[in-house]
């Protein structure tokens, strides 16, 4: 829960002992079993799914929470029981679309991009990974293939350090250097939020 929440709800369980569980329930969540491994699988699995099948409706003229539905639409004949699809899109010489806004196809270097993410859990309603694509109409802006490259590049960067014992601040600390050294923004809030529990 966000913290605004458990700080309001406990003031208003004035007299009542709350207790610290996380040192008891972290180790619980954390550690998976193989039944549990093969349903994470599944719902990345089914998230990809749900990607390349969406990727077939991006089209001039097709709206935003179309895009989206059709996500959903997908994920639930899959077995996805919650959970939702999100993203934005950027045009030619504009801000962000709104929601109900058409696709066109750029006719700059400049072209309408969709960033497109599935947060929904898998057949059982079992975790919840997050997978994302980035779509373009037209040919893709230099700059937003460069900026890919590094957030790939950061990416496996922190994979490659995420090993039993090892330390999740220096993680992060380390994300924010390799963030910082190749000029973009740091991490304000959680960095691999969700990794090692129940989504």
């Amino acid at each position: 829960m966000l913290f605004g929440f458990g700080d309001k709800l406990r003031s208003l369980l004035n007299g009542v002992t709350l207790s610290d569980a996380t040192r008891l329930v972290d180790p619980i969540k954390a550690k998976k079993s193989a039944e549990e491994i093969e349903l994470i699988r599944m719902a990345g699995q089914m998230q990809d799914e749900i990607l390349a099948k969406a990727q077939t409706q991006i089209k001039a003229g097709k709206k935003d929470f179309e895009l989206f539905a059709y996500g959903a639409y997908v994920g639930n004949l899959l077995g996805s029981e919650t959970g939702y699809m999100l993203g934005r899109r950027r045009r030619p010489h504009a801000d962000q679309h709104p929601a109900g806004a058409a696709s066109r196809t750029g006719r700059c270097a400049t072209a309408t991009w969709i960033y497109y993410q599935c947060e929904n859990t898998g057949p059982g309603g079992h975790d919840e990974p997050t997978s994302a694509a980035i779509y373009v109409l037209g040919k893709a802006p230099q700059e937003l293939v460069d900026a890919f490259g590094i957030i790939v590049e950061a990416q496996d960067n922190t994979v490659r350090m995420l090993k039993p014992g090892a330390s999740p601040k220096e993680i992060f600390a380390e994300h924010n250097a390799f963030m910082q050294k190749h000029g973009m923004h740091k991490e304000p809030r959680l960095h691999c939020h969700g990794q090692g529990y129940d989504g």
